[in-house]
């Protein structure tokens, strides 16, 4: 049986449920792909609550389920601007994005596109 340790990220709960090691490797991926997994859990959201169907769904975009599930799933790339409008427009949302200042450990700031 595999002992959980309560100091790993929450997000490892999956692979401590299957018996699977939590490497450093993991973890690094893990929070490489945070921001993609929350966007597709935010379409999830928007598309439960525009009480759709993936499917349903992607004929209102002109795109297959597949395509669909892959935006929510948060798997493979990010998912480009146009097809997170196109998602929202079919949803009945709209999309709008500001520049965010981000400070840096160095004393830099980056300046980043977000959606609001």
């Amino acid at each position: 049986m595999v002992q959980k340790n309560h100091n790993q990220p929450k997000a490892t709960e999956a692979q401590f449920s299957r018996g699977l090691p939590v490497t450093n490797e993991f973890l690094k991926e893990w929070r490489r792909t945070a921001e993609r997994r929350e966007i597709g859990r935010k379409l999830e959201e928007m598309r439960r609550n525009a009480d759709l169907t993936q499917h349903r769904l992607a004929e209102l975009m002109g795109k297959d389920q597949a395509f669909v599930a892959r935006m929510e799933s948060g798997r493979g790339n990010m998912p480009k601007s146009e097809n997170i409008a196109l998602f929202a427009d079919a949803c009945g949302f709209a999309t709008a994005y500001a520049f965010v200042e981000i400070a840096q450990d160095d004393g830099l700031t980056l300046h980043e596109l977000q959606p609001i």
